[in-house]
C-alpha cells in the first residue's frame, strides 16, 4: 500500500509539472499575440489576448497552490510515518500525532486561501485594465499601475493593522518551575535564567490597538467622508469615467480586509508557534548546558577525590588541571574545600598533603581573580612539609593580595610565615640579620590580629624565638 501511495504521489506531481509547462507554453504565445495586436492596434485582438493570459495566469498560480499543498501533505504524512518508527522519535524528538498534522494543514489552507483571495483581487484589476476602452486611450497600464499600488498599499495596511491585533502576549506572573520539578522532569526550571522575553512590542501592540480603536469610536461617522475621498484620489489617477469611482473603493475596502485577516491569522498562528519554538529551543539549550556544567563539575570533583585518595593511583597534572579549568567557580570552592578538609583531617599524613598540592597549584593555575586563600593553603600546606622557601614564597604572595585589596585581618598569613622563617633561622647557617627583621615584622603584625595573641602564648617556636631574640628587642629600644 505504501509503494502504491508514493507512486500515485510521483504522477500526480508529474501531472502538474505537465500542466505547469502547458500554461507556461499558452502564457508565452499570449504574450506573442499581445505584442503583435499592439504593434497593428487591433485592440480587441490585444484584449482577447490579455485575458487568455490573465486566465492561464491564473491557472498556474492554482496549480502552483495545489503542488506546494501536495509535497505540504507528502511531507508531514512521511514525518507522521517517521515519528511511527520504534527508535525514530527518541532521536529526532517528539512524535508528530495526526491532530498535530491536521492543525498546521489547517494552519497552511487558511493563509493559503486568504493569498488566493487577495490573488483573485489582482486578477480583477487586471481585467478591468485590460478593458476594451483602455485600449484606444493607452490607459491600460497607468489604470493597472494604479490599481496595483492601490490595492498592495491597502493590503499592507490591514495586514500591519491585523498583525497588531493578532500578535501574541507573552504571559507575566506565571509560576515558575520549581528546581525540584526541573530536576524530576528533566527540563530546565525557569527561575534559573536570568533574563526574560522582552515585552515592549506587546504593550506597543497594546496601546496602538486602543488608540486605534479609540479613534475608530470617536470618528465613526467621518469614515464614510474620509473612504470617499480616498476614492476618489485614486479614481483620479485610473480615469475620469464614472465607474472608477466604485472600483477604486472597492479595491480599498477588499484589500485592506484581506490583509487584516492575513495578517492576524499569521500573528495568532505562525508567530504564536513560532514564540514556542523559540521558547523550547531556548529551554533545550539551556538544559543541555546545565547538564553539560554539572557533568564537568562531577568529573572535576571525582578527579580531586581521586587525588586525595591513597589507595587510588594519582591523576595526572594536565588532566587534573583541565578538569579544574572547566569547572564553574561554585564547584572550585567545593574542591578548595575538599583540600582544606583533608589537610586538617585527623587522620591525615603526609602523602595526602603532598597530593593536594597539585590539586592547589591547578586551582592557582586556571584561578584568573587569584584568590589569596588558594596560596594561602599552599603555603600552610608546604610549612606542614617542611618547604620552607616554597611555604614563604606562597604566604607572601597571598600577603600581598590581600594588601592590594585591602583586605583587614588576615593575621594567619603574618603567623605562618613568622614560624616558616623561624625554622630557616634555627639553622646557624640561614640566621642573618635581615631575616630576623622579617620574622620581627611578621610576629608584630600578626600579633594586631587579636585571634592570635593566644596561639602567641601556646605556640612553643614563637616563645623560644621571642625569648632567644629579646636581648636583642631591648638593645634595639
Amino acid at each position: 500500500m505504501p509503494e502504491k501511495d508514493d507512486n500515485n504521489t510521483g504522477e500526480g506531481a508529474s501531472d502538474l509539472s505537465r500542466w505547469c509547462w502547458e500554461v507556461g507554453t499558452v502564457l508565452v504565445l499570449s504574450g506573442v499575440l499581445l505584442t503583435y495586436a499592439v504593434e497593428v492596434r487591433n485592440w480587441k485582438l490585444a484584449q482577447l489576448g490579455s485575458l487568455v493570459g490573465i486566465a492561464f495566469l491564473c491557472l498556474g498560480v492554482l496549480l502552483l497552490s495545489k503542488l506546494l499543498s501536495l509535497n505540504l501533505v507528502t511531507e508531514r504524512a512521511e514525518s507522521t510515518q517517521n515519528d511511527q518508527k520504534p527508535g525514530y522519535s527518541q532521536q529526532r524528538g517528539p512524535r508528530t500525532s495526526a491532530e498535530d498534522v491536521r492543525d498546521v494543514l489547517l494552519r497552511d489552507i487558511l493563509l493559503q486561501r486568504l493569498v488566493m483571495v487577495a490573488g483573485f483581487g489582482l486578477t480583477i484589476i487586471f481585467i478591468y485594465a485590460v478593458q476594451y476602452k483602455n485600449w484606444p486611450t493607452g490607459r491600460v497600464l497607468s489604470t493597472l499601475s494604479v490599481g496595483l499600488v492601490s490595492a498592495g498599499a491597502a493590503w499592507l495596511i490591514g495586514a500591519l493593522l491585523g498583525f497588531l491585533f493578532g500578535i501574541p502576549h507573552t504571559r507575566e506572573g506565571t509560576p515558575q518551575t520549581s528546581k525540584v520539578d526541573a530536576a524530576t522532569s528533566g527540563e530546565p526550571s525557569a527561575s534559573d535564567s536570568r533574563y526574560s522575553p522582552s515585552t515592549s512590542l506587546d504593550q506597543i501592540s497594546d496601546w496602538l490597538t486602543k488608540i486605534i480603536v479609540g479613534i475608530g469610536l470617536t470618528q465613526l461617522s467621518n469614515i464614510p467622508h474620509k473612504l470617499n475621498q480616498l476614492s476618489r484620489y485614486i479614481a483620479v489617477g485610473i480615469g475620469d469615467d464614472p465607474p472608477n469611482l466604485g472600483f477604486a473603493l472597492g479595491i480599498i475596502l477588499y484589500f485592506s480586509v484581506s490583509g487584516f485577516l492575513f495578517g492576524y491569522l499569521w500573528g495568532r498562528l505562525y508567530m504564536l508557534g513560532l514564540f514556542r519554538e523559540a521558547d523550547v529551543e531556548k529551554a533545550i539549550k539551556e538544559g543541555l548546558e546545565k547538564i553539560s556544567t554539572q557533568i564537568l563539575d562531577q568529573r572535576a570533583k571525582d578527579l580531586v577525590e581521586q587525588q586525595l585518595d591513597l589507595n587510588a593511583p594519582e591523576v595526572n597534572s594536565v588532566k587534573l588541571q583541565d578538569a579544574i579549568q572547566k569547572a564553574t567557580d561554585d564547584e572550585r570552592k567545593e574542591i578548595f574545600k575538599l583540600v582544606f578538609e583533608a589537610r586538617r583531617a585527623e587522620n591525615a599524613r603526609e602523602p595526602t598533603k603532598i597530593r593536594a598540592i597539585r590539586v592547589l597549584q591547578s586551582l592557582i593555575n586556571t584561578d584568573v581573580v587569584k584568590q589569596p586563600e588558594y596560596y594561602a593553603e599552599l603555603g600552610n600546606n608546604q610549612v606542614d612539609l617542611g618547604n620552607l622557601k616554597d611555604a614563604i614564597e606562597a604566604l607572601s604572595t597571598a600577603i600581598n593580595i590581600r594588601d592590594r585589596r585591602g583586605w583587614q585581618g588576615w593575621g594567619d598569613l603574618e603567623f605562618k610565615r613568622a614560624i616558616a622563617r623561624i625554622r630557616i633561622a634555627n639553622d646557624t647557617q640561614m640566621d642573618t640579620p635581615d631575616l630576623r627583621k622579617q620574622i620581627q615584622a611578621d610576629i608584630e603584625k600578626a600579633f594586631k590580629d587579636s585571634k592570635n595573641a593566644p596561639r602567641f602564648r601556646i605556640n612553643e617556636e614563637i616563645k623560644k624565638w621571642l625569648e632567644k631574640t629579646a636581648p636583642e628587642n631591648d638593645k634595639s629600644q
